[in-house]
């Protein structure tokens, strides 16, 4: 009987073997999130800085929330966290030192990263800000395609420079469980940043569970075609109305079940013969009368963020036409012709000399 007996580590062995599939299956469906959330990152600091933006995600772990700002070095930190209305009580904080945040911050400003403050003002706060609202925006469009169109909003942000004393949720007790994972962000010729991602592990666990339910059905189809053709329903009677695609309360992106009856669209073929008479004809003097903007530009320059905010009088903008260039002449924002700027007694004119066809004028104001 004896020999019968398993040992610890057999015990152990079998433990682990119970629910480690599904234990797996939440870690899959958590890095999944996190690369959202990577890619986002990526995405957002390549067009904002122009160059190459390499990510790695450095950890992913449950702890205690008041045993990760323990872990923290002492130092200040940017906190920002967004309260959404698709799950109760789902919140997400993001945490980065002090330096990351101006870096951040510089760069939505277009800046260089160079050239940085000692220390966080208003001015670079909202600029962090925003930076990190592009990111969450980025990836939380990426998460409603994750859970099948479900509408995700928006309730409150806050963000805040913490120091001492602070927990990444504060209506949640010090020792409450959190799912985090940190990126860490390489810009080319510019530095690195880091980004920590907090979410409360039920509210972790609840996503997963829910991304997980919306993967499996799409498998079913593959699995009832191997068992052989099944009784359906006529598509007549499952055809899903216009009246109820389009009922009051309905999310734009949930699912409509039923067949719907799908056809290509048929359209009047247009006579570019016609279309060219209707520009001669009678019926364009109906818009004669219609009032439209001329505009005249005198030419066009591209500034930075920073550089428009570094504007003071007495500024000079250079613009992209040389002195004598014509000028372009606009309707409604189409360009028509083009002129030279004169003086007609105290007021500016356009004398012009190029002008467009009269086809592609009329065209224009379409």
């Amino acid at each position: 009987m004896a020999d019968e007996l398993l040992s610890q580590d057999e015990i152990e062995a079998l433990l682990k073997g119970i629910g480690g599939a599904s234990k797996q299956d939440e870690d899959e469906e958590l890095k999944e999130i996190a690369s959202l959330y990577a890619q986002a990152f990526s995405n957002v600091l390549q067009l904002l800085s122009g160059g190459e933006v390499k990510i790695d995600l450095k950890e992913s772990r449950v702890c205690g929330q008041g045993a990760f700002v323990e872990e923290l070095e002492k130092s200040s930190y940017l906190l920002y966290v967004v309260d959404y209305d698709a799950f109760e009580g789902w919140s997400h904080a993001f945490v980065m030192d002090e330096r990351t945040a101006l870096l951040l911050a510089d760069i939505m400003m277009g800046g260089d990263g160079v050239e940085l403050p000692d220390s966080m003002n208003d001015l670079y706060l909202s600029a962090a800000q925003e930076g990190l609202s592009q990111i969450t925006g980025a990836a939380i469009s990426e998460m409603v395609n994750l859970l099948g169109g479900r509408r995700i909003g928006i309730k409150n942000t806050s963000c805040s420079l913490k120091v001492e004393g602070w927990l990444p949720f504060e209506l949640l007790p010090s020792s409450e469980n959190v799912w985090v994972f940190s990126l860490n962000a390489e810009i080319k010729d510019v530095g690195n940043l880091k980004l920590w991602s907090l979410m409360p592990q039920k509210i972790a666990q609840a996503l997963a569970d829910e991304i997980k339910k919306r993967v499996e059905p799409r498998e079913q189809p593959q699995k009832r075609s191997e068992q052989g053709p099944k009784e359906t329903k006529s598509p007549v009677s499952a055809r899903v109305s216009q009246a109820e695609r389009e009922a009051p309360g309905r999310v734009v992106g949930e699912e409509v079940s039923g067949a719907v009856e799908v056809r290509p669209a048929e359209f009047v073929p247009l006579d570019k013969q016609i279309a060219d008479q209707d520009i001669d004809g009678h019926n364009f003097d109906l818009i004669v009368d219609v009032p439209v903007r001329v505009t005249v530009r005198l030419g066009q320059a591209v500034k930075t963020i920073g550089e428009i905010l570094n504007l003071t009088p007495g500024s000079v903008i250079e613009l992209d036409k040389m002195a004598g260039d014509p000028v372009d002449i606009l309707v409604n924002g189409k360009l028509i012709a083009r002129g030279e700027v004169v003086v007609i007694d105290e007021n500016f004119g356009v004398r012009i000399t190029e002008i467009v066809n009269r086809s592609d004028r009329i065209k224009s104001l379409r």
